[in-house]
């Protein structure tokens, strides 16, 4: 039973319609891959429901976690983020007469959907608080988040706990009104997804200051990353699904032993996630400021010096950058840093596999047909070797992945960091011999990466030990060809 009910992915993060996805798929696709989604959600909810049913047949009780989970799973809904793109897609089809079927709904959440939950559920527990709070949240209805944010103003010693404020700072952020500030105000013990909350409410209410003066006091002068590395300090890191999920076991254990014992407080080992630093990060790569890269540089430093890995989002968000910014703060050799940077820690997750890893490769094999200068090898001996010091989580999965989009935005960066460069007539005419053969390399790099998939017409990204092998061997394949990319640029003065 907690497997069947707590297991299930389809009601945390709908990997259809993450930001990734949608960036790269069609409308059309959108609206039928949501559609999809709500009928596999409908489908499982209905297993769910039948099970209940018996138990109640059975008059066998069903605890706390587990009523709360069926209406988890009866009136889920998406974030707004995700819910506005379906619905531009939607309308954007149906302006051009496009043949789509009929957009899926979610249940209604409202007033009286609360009011009804409420008599039969007590309220003041927090767990189901916390629920009908996110609920509320999700499904946008102000009137019920005010009473509750009222019973939590009337009772703050018993209702709320780390997890309701969690949820509070996530829908104030942006706002910073009395209400955030009472929120802020009404803190005492604060754990890293709390701190990790904060910072970006802090960051979405255009307080960037104050969000880089936590970060830098909270994980740079007074704390000092843990070494050992040990399993539990992993978890921490909330790196997998799992690990959150044990994470926030962990949490409700200290805040039951709280109450049990009495104590006023609790001391949280504070642990930065990726979580920490991804909202400056955005906020640093966003279209409309106007940071220099230096302060990037700095977040991940520190980021790094906590043994976390720079994820592929990450990568993404900050590649976007360099193609869209008209700065020279962006330039030619913090790209080519953080190119190298890129391979090496994608390589290192990768150590356990001979045939993706390429310092587990002889240098002159690196990659066939790829010739690699002088200047190139002692570049790699000194940007590319992975230093002892790195100490990324590998056995916790595979977190930067050279994806087509990700390689599309690297080299979208490359040409749009040597046109900033082309300021004088001798830099024009270098850069357009540049920027021909950086279109020419890539095409190549497109048509080995189109033969090697048609090789194999049964590749189907599974988890099969031969799509495996495939998918090392492409990988092997775009890495090798990003050294040489590195390789033209770096030998070409502009």
């Amino acid at each position: 039973m907690q497997t069947f009910m707590f297991g299930i992915r389809n009601f945390i993060r709908p990997n259809l319609l993450t930001k990734s996805y949608i960036d790269r798929k069609t409308p059309k696709q959108i609206v039928e891959n949501f559609n999809q989604m709500l009928s596999y959600r409908n489908e499982y909810f209905r297993m769910v429901s039948k099970i209940m049913n018996d138990l109640k047949t059975a008059q066998l009780p069903l605890t706390i976690s587990e009523q709360n989970q069926f209406f988890y799973m009866l009136f889920f809904k998406d974030k707004s983020s995700i819910v506005q793109k379906v619905d531009e897609c939607y309308e954007k089809l149906i302006d051009q007469d496009i043949f789509v079927d009929e957009l899926k709904t979610y249940p209604t959440f409202d007033y009286g959907t609360f009011d009804q939950i409420t008599q039969s559920m007590d309220i003041r527990n927090t767990e189901t608080f916390n629920l009908l709070l996110f609920l509320a949240i999700r499904h946008d209805q102000k009137e019920v988040i005010e009473k509750m944010m009222n019973l939590v103003v009337e009772d703050t010693k018993s209702i709320p706990n780390t997890k309701t404020y969690q949820l509070l700072l996530e829908h104030l952020a942006g706002v910073l009104d009395g209400s955030l500030k009472w929120v802020l105000e009404s803190l005492t013990d604060m754990d890293i997804n709390l701190v990790n909350s904060i910072i970006k409410a802090l960051v979405n209410s255009n307080h960037i200051n104050l969000a880089e003066y936590m970060v830098l006091q909270l994980f740079t002068t007074n704390s000092c990353p843990d070494d050992s590395e040990d399993s539990e300090s992993v978890v921490y890191k909330q790196l997998t699904a799992e690990d959150k999920l044990v994470y926030d076991k962990w949490r409700t254990t200290f805040e039951n032993i709280k109450i049990i014992t009495g104590d006023t407080e609790i001391s949280y080992k504070l642990i930065p996630t990726e979580n920490t630093f991804r909202h400056l990060i955005k906020n640093y790569c966003n279209e409309s400021t106007n940071e220099a890269y230096s302060k990037v540089k700095t977040i991940l430093n520190i980021l790094e010096t906590f043994h976390l890995p720079i994820t592929t989002r990450i990568y993404k968000t900050i590649f976007t950058k360099f193609s869209t910014t008209t700065s020279e703060l962006w330039n030619l050799r913090e790209l080519i840093e953080l190119t190298s940077k890129l391979i090496s820690s994608q390589d290192y997750m990768y150590a356990s596999s001979n045939d993706a890893s390429i310092f587990n490769q002889r240098m002159d094999n690196l990659i066939s047909n790829i010739e690699i200068s002088r200047q190139l090898k002692r570049f790699v001996e000194t940007n590319l070797e992975p230093s002892s010091g790195m100490k990324l989580p590998n056995e916790r999965g595979n977190f930067i992945k050279l994806s087509d989009d990700l390689i599309e935005r690297l080299y979208n960066a490359f040409i749009a960091t040597i046109k900033r460069k082309m300021s004088t007539e001798s830099a024009i005419e270098q850069g357009k011999k540049l920027l021909r053969t950086i279109r020419e390399q890539k095409a190549n790099l497109d048509h080995q990466l189109l033969s090697t998939r048609r090789a194999d017409p049964n590749y189907s990204y599974t988890s099969s030990k031969q799509d495996v092998y495939y998918s090392d061997e492409v990988t092997y394949i775009k890495k090798g060809f990003l050294i040489d990319l590195i390789d033209i640029v770096y030998s070409t003065e502009l």
